[in-house]
């Protein structure tokens, strides 16, 4: 009896590791795989461009010039009604989005990278946020309503997949934030507001 227990746990211990080798493999290709459209599209990692944001950011400080931060993310699917008897599952709360919840595959979001590269100027900085699956463009000497500009062209670009499949918040330097850690904070609180993201004057932005 205490055999069949032991052979049972150790069983199911080995189960556990292949599942958790395969999940890993598969996180690894598929990170490797992101790593080297990101490589190809020149598009560096957010953490790693952080201090060339903050001397871009002390830069536009000094000469009391503008700056735009616009974070770009797959769309998440609202819950729906049964299906089936299945039901959409509900959005993450830590900014992680699954294939499951948006129709514009991981892969084709990545590629997007290398559009926003080519149709931007070469003073802007295009980073990409793996952990949060987000790309975070941030663009010197820019104010909100010419960063709402800027995405309006880039779904243009590209066929209105940007306004369909994809979701984007925009802050403005200095009224939403000295660090780009409270830019992009702030940029992600007015992902869906429709009132920060109008052509009128912005919400959350100090009265002169």
């Amino acid at each position: 009896m205490e055999y069949n227990v032991v052979l049972i746990i150790a069983g199911s211990l080995t189960m556990a590791a292949v599942v958790i080798w395969i999940r890993y493999y598969r996180w690894k290709k598929n990170f490797q795989t992101a790593s080297s459209i990101m490589e190809a599209a020149t598009i560096q990692p957010f953490r790693q461009s952080v201090p060339l944001i903050n001397k871009e950011i002390s830069r536009v400080r000094r000469y009391q010039r503008a700056l735009a931060v616009i974070v770009l993310r797959r769309k998440v699917l609202p819950e729906a009604a049964p299906q089936n008897g299945t039901l959409h599952a509900k959005a993450p709360t830590n900014g992680q989005v699954s294939p499951q919840q948006n129709p514009l595959p991981h892969m084709e979001f990545l590629l997007c990278g290398a559009i926003f590269r080519d149709a931007l100027r070469e003073t802007d900085i295009i980073t990409y946020d793996g952990g949060k699956n987000q790309f975070i463009l941030i663009m010197p000497e820019t104010t909100r309503l010419e960063a709402l500009q800027t995405v309006e062209r880039l779904d243009k670009i590209l066929s209105g997949k940007l306004y369909k499949d994809m979701e984007f918040g925009i802050a403005e330097f200095p009224e939403e934030g000295f660090i780009i850690n409270d830019l992009v904070e702030n940029a992600m609180t007015n992902i869906g507001d429709k009132k920060s993201l109008s052509l009128k004057e912005p919400a959350n932005v100090r009265k002169k």
